[in-house]
């Protein structure tokens, strides 16, 4: 596909049927010391389902996003929780919750730089919007701070102790 070309896709909640393709992506996208098992991926799909979404472009899965729900108590609990406690997605989520944590996004090599992760973010985005929530959270690489600041108006925060000591920033959103 060119690059004037623009990218044809579909967003969708993600099946458990999506679970190979899924699967494909973290094992191509992710370097092994930050890849998820099949089950941990299969535990987000089941903790909060409508938080794991997938995009399809040519009728196959290219891209997926998870993300979970955090209690502001949880939020700020994590600065003191242990690391391996602290991904442990069934400790970190909580149904009632009122911030969205999102927890990974991958993009098949093949279909990276087409907007296929701005979409999924977007789409998380627009989520949180329509249920009145006020914050999002992410992780991600210290190199992609200048794509969540300008694109998506995330700031870069050292507020929280998500995964500190690791090779990953903290960036928030303030919905309201």
């Amino acid at each position: 596909m060119g690059k004037e070309e623009k990218a044809r896709f579909t967003v969708r909640l993600a099946r458990p049927g999506d679970m190979a393709a899924i699967m494909e992506i973290e094992r191509t996208a992710f370097r092994p010391a930050v890849r998820a098992s099949n089950e941990r991926i299969g535990l987000r799909l089941a903790l909060f389902p409508r938080g794991f979404w997938v995009l399809e472009q040519e009728g196959q899965v290219a891209a997926w996003v998870s993300s979970l729900l955090l209690s502001e108590e949880t939020l700020r609990t994590l600065r003191t929780l242990e690391e391996s406690e602290q991904t442990l997605d069934e400790n970190l989520h909580r149904p009632d919750g009122r911030v969205l944590y999102i927890r990974s996004l991958g993009v098949r090599p093949a279909s990276q730089r087409q907007g296929c992760g701005q979409a999924l973010i977007n789409c998380l985005l627009g989520i949180a919007r329509k249920n009145g929530w006020p914050l999002v959270v992410l992780l991600a690489e210290p190199k992609n701070e200048k794509y969540y600041v300008e694109k998506f108006g995330f700031e870069r925060t050292s507020g929280y102790r998500l995964f500190q000591g690791g090779n990953h920033a903290v960036f928030e959103k303030r919905m309201v």
